[in-house]
């Protein structure tokens, strides 16, 4: 029984010891991060080039061509294709700018409106005809619930607007199917994350949401949360398995959680989560980020924010934010600075080999899920060669050995892909020219899309056009609304002997030119 006891108490120093130690075994000094969206651990020496191979592994593998960790874990080859290359996320969904429909705000109008995706389809193409492989939708969940529980906070499962989640996913699916009639290898990824007005700052200085509150906290907040996935699963269910995947849920927090085994508590909830989609969309590929916003580097390594569940087709993302000073040059508090120099690249370097090794040790699919670096804007920021070089080796590091990257974020006023705006600078990319940065494109490699495109798979063609009926059955019923109203009708049986008797009471009700008919009471008397 001493026995026992004493290994127990060598596993928990020792899983204590794993969480927290530099690799010089010293512990590392925690702070808080310049914008307060997560900590940040620094041992006593960024630059681990001596003790961590910095160069990319050479390999027989290409962006065209993903090592066989993709297909050993059941990936389609084209997802594994376009999730191992260059992609971007798309904020708006998330931020709902463009739609009032989306926003928190839409409740004190009624409600009235559904939701609907936020993109214009031209950017979407646009996207991919630039060279990015994968197009994430950032989606601000905590919306598709009830006003009254948005409100109070409350996201148990009677909370969830399943209207409100049809609506929206039906839309976002229709952009999807449109888009691959013209790019029939695109992957698109639904990712969900809790919306910004739920945010708040935590006792530690730390940016955290109320929704993860309850998650964390409470089951029924993570039964409403399967059930969400369910419902877009069902919704998502025909759009092809090598076109979609879906990230379960982006940046999980888990700091207040007091457990110390938490890392493995939300494997244990995400499992759940993967079997609630796979039992509508058995082939279906699903990311998961790891806790602590999936922020390996500043939590000492990948595996201890996340660790391969026993499922296939399963691919883990990460989250990379170094450098802030450097790469944060322009935004939040550091708006109009400029003139901060390139940091060491050992530093990132080694953190990008902590991705190849983890890829390689555990054999699974890895994505960079999050990560970039404000562009320059009328002599603030970065400077555009720097921002090049950095992204350079991130994407050599990286691609080289089949771990794709996805850029953050399309439509962000700073850290955009494309060109920022001159005179306008600070205005987020909503519905204006989207102008390649060339320098930043070269370094990621993005080509325009040249060749001829094939045609579209029978699935998609089929889906799109049932969706295209469904909304043309509906404009058409609400053109023929003249005869909407109730009518009451009495149902009587005659007989020679006894005359007529009566059964009952019924009434025929029409709506947008859709007919019910019903009747009064529980049942009607037939008679013998």
């Amino acid at each position: 029984m001493k026995k026992l006891f004493l290994l127990l108490i060598l596993s928990i120093f020792s899983v204590q010891g794993y969480a927290g130690s530099c690799p010089d075994g010293s512990d590392p000094v925690k702070s808080i991060s310049d914008d307060g969206t997560y900590f940040v651990y620094k041992c006593g020496s960024n630059d681990t080039s001596k003790k961590t191979s910095n160069s990319a592994t050479s390999s027989s593998v290409s962006a065209d061509n993903p090592s066989s960790v993709w297909k050993d874990n059941g990936v389609s080859a084209n997802v594994a294709k376009q999730l191992s290359r260059v992609g971007v996320n798309t904020e708006v969904n998330w931020t709902g700018i463009r739609y009032g429909a989306d926003r928190f705000t839409a409740f004190d109008r009624g409600g009235g409106d559904l939701p609907r995706v936020s993109n214009r389809n031209s950017d979407v193409e646009q996207v991919f005809g630039d060279g990015f492989s994968h197009f994430v939708y950032i989606v601000a969940f905590n919306r598709l619930f009830t006003q009254e529980c948005q409100l109070k906070r409350d996201y148990r499962p009677v909370c969830l607007d399943s209207d409100r989640v049809v609506a929206k996913f039906t839309s976002i699916k229709k952009q999807i199917l449109e888009t691959l009639i013209k790019y029939p290898d695109a992957v698109f990824v639904i990712s969900p994350k809790p919306g910004y007005e739920i945010f708040y700052k935590g006792a530690n200085g730390m940016n955290q949401t109320y929704w993860h509150e309850a998650f964390e906290n409470n089951e029924e907040a993570r039964e409403a949360f399967n059930k969400l996935w369910g419902l877009v699963s069902k919704v998502l269910s025909d759009v092809p398995d090598e076109n979609l995947a879906f990230n379960l849920l982006n940046e999980p927090e888990f700091e207040q959680m007091k457990a110390w085994n938490k890392r493995e508590i939300w494997q244990g909830w995400a499992t759940e989560i993967v079997d609630v989609i796979r039992d509508i969309s058995p082939q279906r590929t699903i990311i998961i980020e790891g806790i602590h916003k999936s922020l390996f580097a500043q939590n000492n390594g990948p595996a201890n924010v996340i660790r391969p569940i026993p499922r296939k087709n399963i691919v883990y993302g990460f989250h990379y934010y170094q450098d802030e000073e450097w790469g944060r040059q322009d935004r939040d508090h550091l708006k109009g600075v400029s003139g901060v120099p390139l940091p060491s690249l050992n530093n990132l370097k080694s953190n990008m080999q902590q991705l190849v090794a983890y890829t390689k040790n555990y054999k699974v699919p890895v994505v960079l899920t999050e990560i970039g670096v404000n562009g320059p804007c009328d002599g603030n920021g970065p400077l555009q060669k720097d921002r090049a070089t950095y992204s350079s080796v991130v994407y050599e590091m990286l691609v080289s050995n089949s771990i794709g990257i996805t850029w953050w974020a399309l439509e962000t006023a700073d850290g955009t892909p494309y060109q920022r705006i001159s005179g306008d600078c600070y205005s987020d990319l909503y519905e204006k020219q989207l102008i390649p940065d060339k320098q930043l494109f070269k370094a990621l490699r993005l080509t325009p899309v040249t060749t001829e495109a094939k045609q579209p798979s029978k699935a998609v063609v089929d889906a799109l056009q049932i969706i295209l009926d469904n909304e043309e059955a509906e404009k058409k019923a609400k053109e023929h609304t003249i005869f909407d109203g109730r009518y009451s009708f009495t149902i009587s049986r005659y007989n020679e002997d006894e005359g007529s008797k009566r059964l009952g009471n019924g009434y025929i009700e029409i709506n947008n030119g859709i007919m019910t008919v019903a009747k009064e009471g529980r049942t009607l008397d037939t008679g013998s």
